[in-house]
């Protein structure tokens, strides 16, 4: 009985690990909008305060 049963674990084993990192890309490309959208704002901001002051 243990021998079926361990193929099975270990592709399931790997499918997650899989996953896993394929969902770290996506947080990580996600992260990476996050922040290139805050620096965007951000510069649009100074420039707004710079008008502001002239």
């Amino acid at each position: 009985m243990k021998r079926k049963s361990d193929p099975i674990q270990f592709v399931l084993v790997q499918y997650k690990s899989e996953n896993h990192s394929t969902k770290l890309k996506e947080s990580l490309e996600a992260k990476k909008r996050v922040i290139q959208v805050l620096m965007e704002m951000a510069l649009i901001e100074q420039q707004e305060n710079q008008v502001h002051l002239g």
